[in-house]
């Protein structure tokens, strides 16, 4: 497993979901959900990912390229669901100051 491969899960922090909200209310002009028109978004507990499908192969967990992170920003009325790039948002998974 590479190095920088978290073993454990860490929650978002009160900070780390501000800083979401921040970026949301900054960057997100029109914020109405597409499909239901409410406006009630929430940030999930934890940085989701996903997989790199790298020559018809996933890679392993940990190999590189292979998995991104980000927000799971969701409409708490419908459940209609956002990824935001963790790097973009200042965040990183891996608990290393993203590059730019």
């Amino acid at each position: 497993m590479a190095e920088d491969t978290p073993t454990t899960f860490k929650k978002l922090s009160q900070e780390e979901k501000d800083k979401i909200d921040t970026w949301i209310t900054t960057h997100w002009s029109k914020r109405n959900c597409p499909l239901c028109t409410h406006i009630d978004w929430h940030t999930a507990n934890y940085l989701v990912a996903t997989l790199t499908i790298v020559e018809g192969k996933i890679p392993a967990v940990g190999e590189s390229p292979g998995h991104y992170g980000f927000a799971l920003v969701f409409c708490g009325f419908c459940g209609f669901s956002v990824l935001l790039h963790a790097n973009i948002l200042g965040l990183s998974p891996y608990g290393k100051t993203p590059n730019k």
